[in-house]
């Protein structure tokens, strides 16, 4: 399993080998306040008949999301070919970009490693298998290629992480992330009214609608994607492995154990609360339950599903990065540093 745990632990861009897997973690884009005010303007924007949404707007939610409902510090997942990352991108569909592209990246490392410890590229385990089948896949799934490529998989990654929880999973991610936000953050005096503040936002309707909405958006979003031959990011990689030497090898085991709530609201920590005091948080924290109670569900015009919801959970081949670094076949190799 890989054990993300070691950040002296570096990795340059020389020492990585064909088939790495590169897991890009979050990095907050701001604080609290920012983040509840992107929360407040999706429900307003989902709110709004006819509002045409722009993933732009909203991908540092986006990866706060994916990363909290994975329950896990990554958001995105690549496949390192030697020259070229192979990866799905939001604005282009699958390419195959340079390594510079993840200079502004926080990203780390994992390899493939056999059952038996064998790290992949060492003798015993070639990576060529995973390299022919992550070329075959790249050259049927590109814009040019047989099949095409979906593009905004990010929001195909998120309502993924959504489906694979239960509904009482779903909403305690995210009260108890944003509970050790604000109880890290604010002064004992200030708590009161802002407790109330959360208490309302977390009411036990309001946990049943959110769970609703959540679900609701998360299967609206699937039925838009399943007809469309999409694979996420973390799938990609998955695929390269599982598909090398016809199906009977490299395979990456998903993780058995799942992590508790408390480590992911602590991997996912932000800078502070953006100096709000306890009257503005009350307010914002009013104002967000509100337009909650406000949200309607997705619209109606998204074809049926062809999988079951309950379903997505258990199939096999859909991975997440979180699946990928918590692996008993992958094994941390450091924090990628580019020179």
């Amino acid at each position: 399993m890989a054990e993300a745990n070691d950040e002296d632990l570096t990795i340059r861009a020389d020492e990585l080998r064909p088939g790495d897997i590169l897991l890009c973690v979050f990095q907050p884009a701001g604080g609290l306040l920012y983040y509840l005010e992107l929360i407040e303007q999706l429900i307003v924007d989902l709110s709004t008949p006819g509002k045409q949404l722009d993933y732009q707007d909203y991908l540092d939610l986006v990866k706060l999301l994916i990363s909290l409902f994975d329950q896990d510090r990554y958001y995105h997942a690549a496949y390192w070919n030697g020259a070229k990352v192979f990866e799905e991108h939001s604005k282009d569909g699958l390419g195959a970009h340079d390594l510079d592209t993840y200079r502004d990246e926080l990203t780390e490392v994992v390899r493939y490693v056999s059952d038996d410890g064998t790290e992949l590229g060492s003798p015993g385990l070639s990576a060529e298998p995973v390299q022919r089948q992550a070329r075959a896949l790249y050259d049927e799934l590109h814009p040019s290629g047989a099949r095409g490529y979906s593009k905004w998989n990010c929001g195909l990654l998120l309502a993924l992480c959504v489906v694979r929880m239960s509904r009482t999973q779903m909403v305690d991610a995210f009260e108890g992330w944003l509970r050790a936000q604000i109880e890290r953050d604010l002064p004992e005096w200030t708590k009161p009214a802002v407790g109330e503040a959360l208490d309302r936002l977390f009411s036990a309707d309001n946990k049943a609608l959110l769970a609703d909405r959540l679900t609701e958006y998360a299967t609206f979003v699937l039925r838009l994607f399943q007809d469309n031959d999409a694979m996420v990011c973390s799938q990609f990689v998955a695929h390269a492995y599982a598909g090398a030497n016809d199906g009977t090898g490299y395979v990456i085991a998903k993780p058995t154990t799942p992590v508790l709530a408390t480590t992911s609201a602590a991997l996912l920590a932000l800078p502070g609360t953006g100096g709000l005091g306890d009257g503005d948080l009350e307010g914002v924290l009013v104002e967000l339950a509100g337009s909650l109670e406000r949200l309607p569900p997705p619209p109606l015009s998204a074809p049926a599903p062809s999988v079951p919801l309950e379903q997505w959970a258990g199939i096999d081949d859909l991975y997440t990065p979180s699946d990928l670094s918590r692996s008993r076949n992958t094994r941390f190799m450091g924090r990628l540093q580019l020179a």
